[in-house]
């Protein structure tokens, strides 16, 4: 089982704006309660966190257009913290226009 999240997918549907998601960490005990924080940055700017975890649903980050900034390397990483353990993904480095939309075949979410 996963002891690290990973993050294995970023989509862009125009460029405006874009979603990633992680695969949470496995063997998780019913009583232990993981919270997951994805950080990310912006050709190597201050580190800020996800600013919607919602929209793209379940283990997702969403970023609206006011957070999306095309030919930039957006560098993200997903901690998942629980009372006894902590751990956090390898970064996981995408450019905005690398990810967008361009044939249907490609996306496989």
């Amino acid at each position: 089982m996963a002891t690290t999240p990973l993050i294995h997918h970023c989509w862009s549907p125009n460029m405006e704006f874009f979603t990633c998601w992680w695969r949470p960490v496995g063997n998780v005990s019913a009583d232990e309660d993981v919270h997951y924080t994805l950080s990310y940055s912006k050709d190597k700017g201050p580190v800020h966190e996800c600013p919607d975890y919602v929209s793209g649903g379940a283990n997702s980050c969403h970023f609206d257009s006011s957070h999306t900034s095309i030919w930039k390397m957006y560098c993200m990483t997903v901690t998942a913290a629980s009372a006894r353990r902590n751990a956090t993904s390898t970064p996981y480095c995408v450019d905005v226009a690398d990810i967008g939309e361009t044939t249907t075949e490609e996306h496989s979410h």
